[in-house]
């Protein structure tokens, strides 16, 4: 190796040296939701992505946003006794109904 080489690669040591990361391993990043931005309010407002939002139960009908932390226990609720219907219905061997969809059930909690 060249002395120029050798003395580039040993500044570059130095300087890499100086570099304190161990307080990227402990940082966390804040949380983000691109339906609160109001940057991304326009593209929210076309009716292809509001559609698609609502088929996916993230907005109700009126557009507001579905927060599933505030309403995971709603959900839950909702799941169970979805499951216990199916049971009491199999056992007794009910006409299976037509199940309601969660998206329209949340909405009805807002």
């Amino acid at each position: 190796m060249s002395r120029r080489t050798r003395a580039r690669t040993q500044a570059a040591q130095a300087r890499e040296g100086g570099w304190d990361l161990s307080s990227c391993r402990t940082a966390t990043m804040p949380s983000y939701n691109a339906l609160y931005d109001p940057n991304m309010r326009h593209y929210f407002e076309n009716t292809t992505i509001q559609s698609h939002l609502y088929k996916t139960g993230q907005i109700d009908k009126s557009g507001r946003v579905i927060d599933l932390e505030r309403n995971k226990s709603k959900l839950n609720i909702i799941e169970r006794e979805f499951k216990e219907a199916e049971k009491v219905r199999r056992a007794g061997r009910q006409p299976a109904r037509q199940p309601i969809s969660l998206i329209s059930s949340l909405a009805c909690f807002s």
